[in-house]
């Protein structure tokens, strides 16, 4: 789960743990291959229950969930409302108090992407100015997979703009939730992961986090911003697997792999 992108970007990290889990990638509302909501519905809420939907489809319990950015969010409302159902639970660069500025940045990324590409090349050579960590491989697949062709033949991106206007730079603080006061109800085992050179989740937030999460522990990777999940593939999935093969919550750790 992820925040204005498909599950296409969990490609490699769904290869990368299909020896320890069945991974199931899920497209929100609106993202991906989604179908667009005709109301524009795209709140929080309606994510949660959308997740806990496709849940109930699969019969699933004891699961582990992974979530990036919204998806971070999303996964630790579903293991507060469903602490039977959650086994371990993964948040990838989000927390209850974000960034102002880097907030208001990607913001404008966002936003800026919302036009006609005349190619796929053109897209990525967008990316890339934007993803200055991310493999020019990995751009290029990115940028094949989100664009879809309009009727003039150029590009435009797959996800409905409407769901994209999900704002968290409000306020004079940055993004402030009330989720500091129910993380301790949390009982499931917890990483939070973070890029090193994240704009958007500061380090002194993620290391509340553990400090008021009861089974909880942090990875930071290096080579990594805010995008840690494309920017160095390797190195988040090294530090998921060490969570995920250990029981409990693993100690703070470092994933330098690139």
């Amino acid at each position: 789960m992820d925040w204005a992108r498909g599950g296409y970007i969990w490609r490699r990290f769904a290869s990368a743990i299909k020896d320890l889990y069945r991974p199931l990638t899920i497209d929100l509302r609106g993202h991906g291959e989604s179908e667009w909501d005709p109301d524009r519905c795209y709140t929080l809420q309606t994510y949660v229950e959308d997740v806990a939907s496709v849940l109930d489809a699969y019969g699933a319990n004891g699961v582990t969930l992974v979530g990036h950015s919204l998806g971070g969010e999303i996964a630790i409302h579903i293991a507060l409302a469903y602490p039977g159902r959650v086994r371990k639970l993964v948040v990838s660069e989000f927390g209850p108090s974000l960034n102002k500025s880097g907030l208001i940045r990607l913001a404008h990324d966002l936003d800026a992407q919302e036009r006609v590409y005349r190619s796929v090349d053109e897209y990525a050579c967008w990316l890339k100015a934007k993803r200055p960590l991310t493999s020019p491989d990995l751009l290029r697949y990115l940028a094949q997979v989100s664009l879809r062709p309009d009727l003039r033949g150029n590009f435009v991106l797959k996800g409905d703009s409407a769901a994209r206007q999900l704002r968290y730079a409000d306020g004079d603080t940055g993004y402030e939730s009330n989720l500091w006061a129910v993380l301790s109800t949390i009982s499931c085992p917890v990483l939070i992961v973070r890029g090193v050179a994240s704009a958007i989740l500061p380090l002194s937030v993620a290391k509340r986090m553990t400090e008021a999460i009861p089974d909880s522990s942090l990875a930071e990777v290096v080579c990594a911003g805010h995008a840690v999940v494309t920017d160095n593939p390797e190195g988040f999935a090294t530090a998921v697997r060490k969570f995920l093969t250990t029981e409990g919550a693993p100690t703070s750790a470092e994933s330098g792999e690139v």
